[in-house]
């Protein structure tokens, strides 16, 4: 494998490494965080419908306060007179307040006249009698301690969850004594739902806590909501979560769940801002790699291939007299001008070499010869030799002398 190769995979690694860490990292710590966030703005969501359903009774409050602190309303319930039933109590007048029933009671607790009405239709009907009964059980309702006292809240009959206020009967000036107490009540239905989830702009719903079905159903829920003003939110999937809450009544009892169903705005652009932040980190990553990239093959990789096939070409050609060439004072320069001198060098020692084996040739030479005039001098030297020589020259004397003779017989 290539150095560029390694290089590439080390810092493709390297990244890729880095982006999983960073990616756990801040899915961690930012979608934890969102997740705190989402939390605190369900929680308040949910509030916000415990407001609205506050307001409610608030405003039934206001409007027991003002009919209930009234002469007419305070001499009515001592003399049940039809001309105050006749001028104030119409059902268009009683539709308009949005209530379903106004009851009167004297100074002794005793009903002494009732208005009910369908809303819908806005239409008197007959009092239901869950209603008369329970006010009947629950005659703390009606006991007043001053003019300004009211006691108001959630109930829970049979028919419908209902919203109640109920305020003592004075005059004008809020003075006795208190002639009974007046009381106004709402169904809390699905109207009344429907108009606080416009106003919340959340989806909303309540559960009877006397439903058994409905409390196994919700029973993960209702269990962690046994402390007073404990709110639960739940996500649902990617797109919605729940708040739970527990609404009580007028004495404190839980009677029904509250459910208020929510978009998870901030889940949404939790996962948006993760997204971005991880292609942002990519993006940066990628072109922090390519720009070292550049660099690396600018200032070593490339200069490194030209060594290295400077060194090749060398090598092939066997002429240490070239050298590489290299500019500036950095290691691969100091290692181009190590090669240089290595390549000298060795071309020094090429040189002594050829030199040497020169003079070990010439040597073998002179050895050569010597040996052979000192095996000729060993042969002339000897015995041998020196009886051949004399043979020779009797040989070459008596060759002249025969062929003296010749000549002159020749002549004769």
């Amino acid at each position: 494998m290539t150095l560029r190769k390694k290089t590439l995979l080390i810092m493709g690694l390297t990244l890729g490494l880095l982006f999983l860490m960073l990616y756990f990292t801040l899915s961690y710590i930012l979608l934890d965080g969102f997740a705190n966030v989402e939390q605190q703005v369900a929680e308040r969501n949910v509030q916000r419908v415990l407001e609205a359903l506050q307001n409610e009774i608030n405003g039934l409050e206001s409007t027991a306060g003002d009919w209930a602190a009234w002469d007419a309303t305070y001499g009515f319930v001592q003399d049940l007179n039809q001309q105050y039933i006749a001028e104030n109590l119409l059902d268009v007048a009683i539709a308009n307040l949005k209530l379903n029933f106004m009851l009167y009671f004297n100074a002794d607790g005793q009903l002494v006249y009732a208005k009910a009405l369908d809303l819908e239709n806005e239409v008197e009907v007959p009092l239901p009698a869950t209603i008369a009964d329970y006010f009947g059980q629950h005659r703390f309702l009606l006991q007043h301690s001053d003019p300004y006292d009211v006691r108001s809240g959630l109930i829970l009959l049979p028919e419908n969850p209902m919203l109640v206020a109920s305020r003592p009967i004075v005059t004008n000036a809020y003075e006795g004594p208190i002639q009974g107490a007046l009381v106004m009540g709402r169904y809390l239905n699905s109207e009344v739902m429907a108009q606080l989830a416009q106003q919340t702009r959340f989806s909303l719903a309540i559960r009877r806590l006397d439903n058994a079905e409905q409390v196994s159903a919700y029973q993960a829920v209702i269990d962690p909501l046994s402390e007073p003003d404990t709110i639960i939110i739940q996500p649902i999937d990617s797109e919605q979560l729940a708040g739970y809450t527990l609404l009580r009544d007028v004495e404190g009892q839980p009677i029904l769940l509250l459910e208020v169903l929510m978009d998870r705005t901030v889940f949404r652009q939790s996962q948006l801002s993760l997204q971005a932040l991880i292609l942002s980190l990519l993006v940066v990553g990628i072109v922090s790699i390519l720009l070292s990239l550049f660099m690396l093959e600018k200032l070593i990789l490339a200069r490194l291939a030209r060594l290295n096939s400077g060194v090749a070409e060398i090598g092939s050609s066997g002429d240490l007299s070239k050298r590489l060439a290299f500019a500036g004072t950095d290691e691969l320069s100091n290692l181009a001008k190590a090669i240089n001198q290595m390549l000298a060098d060795l071309q020094g020692a090429l040189h002594r070499e050829t030199m040497l084996k020169q003079e070990i040739h010439e040597l073998r030479i002179q050895i050569d010869e010597a040996k052979k005039q000192k095996q000729v001098s060993e042969i002339t030297d000897s015995d041998f030799f020196r009886d051949l020589q004399e043979k020779a020259r009797q040989m070459r004397s008596q060759s002249r002398d025969k062929a003296s003779r010749q000549g002159e017989d020749t002549e004769t």
